[in-house]
């Protein structure tokens, strides 16, 4: 992921906006980001959104639903007026809990999104918005629905395989909905590639270097003996694999405690097998919003997925915490956990425990991991330089003068 594989974005000179009765900066770009809960993509815009606002204050808007902002309010970002719209008309008939509940098996969810849809239109219209940066669900529905004079952006965050085979359904409503995109923001090359090999001109995509993550919030801390997951409970995330893994590594090392932390629909069936076994003793299984107060605080940070964890944010704050690194070695997650910074391993529980007992062992490697991972955070995925990719790429899009 060098910067000079990274497809260019021309940037023109931005002219000064108009100003509305308050002196500020009328919005330009709304970045529309709704969801259920805060996982990583929620978290690492929230914290991209609030940095934005101090850069360019007064050119960009947040659009979000009520739901989702009480999330991200609780795990402490700072977001409110003038710089946020809050979407309140969420259907009577939407039962969506989280994201394991798909759009298109669930009706209700449709209409609040259609309900959103209209609602960002008047919104565009009354504060002549230019440019509309939608994020997951909103993805399709603005794609399939667009919104008359204003330019769309598509930002694709999902790596999953699904999405890029040009043959599922998932797939082919993806690429109708691009179609109506003038330009698409890929999360990172793997991305940028299934795009292309579904057809997408390539000219049309473009992704940052490396992908940013919040290294002001997650931080080394004092640290205990502590091993940390955290992720969507989903099957692909292979939370299972870590609580085997955990079993595993406590029946060598019994002072260590385990921490799986997410959302989703293996969670209740993750508790139940901690309580059943007894491991509820030193495992905690649950959410949190804000996961940084404990994995600051942990030695080892485990991320083993099915397909890539490269751009993974879990993997990127573990990071950032000053964590020693156990990964699954697929995708391009080798391009980010390096040896300095922790070890790969097959997707295999005896494997993550053989890596994990490896590295508690000599406390002088995990110090050394530690800060060879907050180096490469504060190097590779800082805010800052994910911030001039994205104005860059933002600031392409509008229609001013050269």
């Amino acid at each position: 992921m060098s910067p000079a594989a990274e497809p260019s974005v021309p940037v023109r000179s931005i002219s000064a906006s108009p100003v509305n009765a308050t002196g500020r900066e009328r919005p330009r770009i709304a970045t529309v980001l709704i969801g259920i809960g805060a996982s990583g993509t929620e978290r690492r815009m929230a914290c991209v959104f609030e940095h934005l606002t101090r850069r360019h204050p007064g050119r960009h808007l947040l659009v979000v639903n009520r739901g989702l902002l009480d999330v991200l309010l609780s795990a402490g970002f700072r977001l409110g007026p003038p710089d946020i719209h809050v979407l309140e008309n969420r259907s009577v008939l939407d039962r969506k809990e989280g994201a394991h509940s798909g759009l298109l098996t669930n009706v209700g969810r449709l209409a609040t999104l259609l309900s959103y849809r209209r609602e960002i239109a008047r919104v565009c219209r009354s504060l002549h918005i230019e440019i509309v940066q939608a994020f997951l669900e909103m993805v399709p529905v603005l794609g399939l629905w667009p919104i008359p004079g204003v330019t769309q952006v598509a930002s694709l965050v999902s790596h999953l395989p699904k999405y890029y085979d040009g043959r599922s359904f998932s797939s082919r409503l993806l690429s109708a909905s691009l179609r109506n995109y003038r330009h698409i923001d890929a999360l990172y090359e793997g991305i940028a590639e299934g795009l292309i090999g579904m057809g997408i001109p390539r000219e049309k995509i473009s992704h940052p270097a490396w992908n940013c993550v919040d290294h002001i919030r997650f931080h080394p801390e004092p640290k205990r003996d502590i091993v940390t997951f955290t992720g969507r409970a989903f099957a692909f995330k292979r939370p299972d694999l870590m609580l085997r893994a955990a079993e595993l590594i406590h029946s060598q090392a019994n002072h260590v405690r385990f921490y799986i932390l997410g959302r989703g629909p293996l969670m209740k069936r993750l508790i139940d097998m901690a309580h059943r076994s007894g491991s509820d003793e030193w495992l905690t299984v649950t959410y949190m919003p804000d996961p940084s107060q404990i994995v600051n605080q942990s030695r080892v940070h485990v991320c083993v997925e099915e397909f890539d964890n490269a751009t993974n944010q879990s993997l990127l704050e573990g990071l950032a915490a000053g964590c020693a690194i156990v990964a699954s070695d697929v995708g391009y997650t080798s391009r980010v956990v390096t040896p300095d910074v922790g070890i790969l391993v097959p997707l295999q529980p005896e494997a993550i425990a053989d890596a994990v007992l490896s590295l508690i062992n000599p406390p002088d490697t995990l110090d050394a991991m530690g800060q060879a991972a907050r180096r490469k955070v504060l190097r590779n995925h800082s805010i800052d330089q994910y911030l001039d990719y994205l104005t860059g790429m933002l600031n392409s899009n509008l229609a001013v003068p050269e």
